[in-house]
């Protein structure tokens, strides 16, 4: 059982560093991409909220949550998200299909640790703007960032817990920038880029008992970056315009373009958490983060299709609310009353300002842990309906459903035999 899960472990560690088209945003254009991975489907379905873990489901959003493991833990999830885009020249919806995360996390005598691969923004637009001088630009984007990650937790003093976590950053981000003035030569240019860097998390939970029915749950989730490089490639070449068909890249005219790699870091997010848990029972908690942006860059010096859409990187913040409840998890005659009900609410300033608008993003949760008929396994699911960004003469509002599956596997897998 191990060596299979080892085994799908290393084949989706290889196809997520070649999928492309993860996401439709057109805000995922700038910088890196749009942020993919928040968190598992339990995770998802409360708002993203990462407080909430025990001794066979850690949050692997927050590594100081190893250290409670009592079992080992197998995750996988994925997701099926329908967009629209609604911008002043009409509306058009797309849908995505994607992986999401697997990860293992095993328990050990003074500590716990995981492991596993997540993607961390995805690249997806296609984007049309006509020119008062009849020229067009046509911009296509593809292309995804993942992340493998190694994490530990340890138990410092009583209800003091204390967790790590390195992250290598690596993926393909590719656009595609088309240009047909009124007269003269239509032409392409391919802008790819190569990324590769380490990021790290440190987390601190603290938990304490209140009449020994409740514990109240306090956490600090710190992420931090390393330098990130950038390797960067432009090819441009001449097209045949065919309004009847595909453009067509004319061999013959096409060559590389200088250009320059960057190295910076990407942003760093404090998150501050306070949870209320009744064990086995019910979860009420919530987040509130900061992400420092300023000092992020774009892949490329100049993005914008448009050049008269400035866009700029600014500090963000947001918050996250969620809880979920269990009727009564030893039920043996009511299965929908071992069933866990989860509901949150996320919402988020991206960081992201074009021409003087904030792009924001909000999302309205809900979900089921379905039990499993062995041990302590659940068949996760959870649905968001959501906005990202607002319907103006620069911006277009984007509405997303999201549909998500996840299994989370708790046993125990390393046994001491006791008979030969």
């Amino acid at each position: 059982m191990i060596q299979k899960i080892f085994g799908v472990f290393l084949l989706l560690s290889f196809t997520l560093g070649y999928a492309q088209e993860n996401t439709s945003s057109q805000y995922s254009l700038h910088g890196i991409g749009i942020k993919r991975f928040r968190g598992t489907v339990a995770n998802t379905s409360a708002g993203g909220v990462s407080l909430f873990f025990n001794a066979t489901t850690p949050s692997i959003l927050n590594p100081s949550s190893y250290a409670d493991l009592k079992q080992t833990s197998f995750a996988a999830g994925g997701s099926f998200t329908s967009t629209k885009l609604e911008g002043n020249d009409g509306s058009v919806s797309l849908n995505n299909a994607t992986f999401d995360y697997l990860s293992i996390s095993i328990p050990a005598k003074v500590l716990g640790f995981g492991f596993g691969i997540v993607p961390h923004s995805s690249v997806g637009n296609e984007l049309v703007v006509n020119s008062e001088n009849g020229d067009r630009n046509e911009s296509q984007g593809k292309g995804d960032v993942n992340r493998v990650y190694f994490g530990a937790g340890a138990k410092i003093y009583k209800g003091f817990k204390v967790g790590a976590e390195l992250r290598y950053n690596f993926g393909r981000l590719e656009n595609a920038l088309l240009t047909i003035p009124a007269s003269g030569e239509a032409r392409q240019i391919i802008e790819q880029t190569d990324v590769a860097g380490f990021t790290y998390v440190l987390s601190g939970t603290y938990d304490f008992k209140i009449k020994d029915k409740y514990l109240v749950r306090a956490s600090y989730v710190y992420e931090g970056s390393g330098d990130h490089k950038f390797s960067n490639v432009q090819e441009s070449a001449s097209v045949r315009v065919n309004p009847q068909s595909e453009p067509t890249v004319d061999p013959s005219n096409r060559d590389f373009i200088d250009a320059e790699d960057r190295e910076f870091n990407l942003p760093t997010v404090s998150t501050f958490g306070l949870a209320l848990i009744k064990e086995n029972k019910w979860s009420i908690g919530g987040e509130g983060f900061i992400s420092r942006n300023g000092d992020f860059k774009d892949r490329f010096r100049n993005r914008s299709l448009n050049n008269d859409a400035e866009f700029i990187f600014k500090d963000g913040i947001g918050v996250r609310v969620g809880g979920q409840i269990v009727p009564n998890v030893n039920s043996l005659t009511s299965y929908l009353s071992r069933v866990d009900y989860r509901v949150g609410f996320r919402y988020e300033n991206l960081g992201l300002q074009i021409n003087n608008t904030e792009i924001n993003e909000f999302g309205i949760s809900f979900g089921l842990g379905l039990p499993l008929p062995k041990g302590y396994s659940n068949l996760d699911l959870g649905f968001e309906f959501g906005s990202r960004g607002e319907n103006t003469s620069d911006t277009i509002k984007e509405q997303f459903i999201n549909f998500r599956v996840g299994l989370s596997l708790s046993d125990k897998w390393f046994r001491k035999r006791k008979y030969n």
